[in-house]
């Protein structure tokens, strides 16, 4: 989840792009916003941790089958989410929730927000 700087400098009044490890392009700009999210299996209870900068497109994602991680533990509701105005606190953001690994640790998380 590291991101590489594939334009420096602005062509034409654009804003600098990004890619992510997964091949995601990102067009920085201003009004961009990254989201952490949580979402809970309603079959059977587990967590899944993500980022993305549209939580609605990426929920029904989930919902309909295209992400493998989730695809046998439809269907998923969100519980938690975060905004932030960089790609790289949201990836940093990520990563420490997914380090946790305690359940017990992310509803902590999730319950005094």
């Amino acid at each position: 989840m590291v991101e590489c700087l594939l334009a420096k400098e602005k062509i034409a009044g654009s804003s600098p792009v990004t890619r992510s490890q997964y091949g995601k392009v990102y067009q920085h700009s201003a009004k961009a916003m990254f989201y952490v999210y949580i979402l809970q299996s309603l079959k059977n209870g587990r967590m899944y941790i993500g980022q993305t900068k549209d939580i609605k497109k990426r929920l029904l994602r989930h919902n309909n089958g295209f992400c493998l991680a989730t695809r046998y533990y439809r269907p998923y509701q969100l519980i938690y989410s975060e905004r932030y105005n960089s790609l790289r606190e949201v990836i940093r953001r990520e990563r420490y929730l997914k380090l946790l690994k305690s359940p017990k640790a992310v509803w902590k998380i999730i319950n005094s927000s």
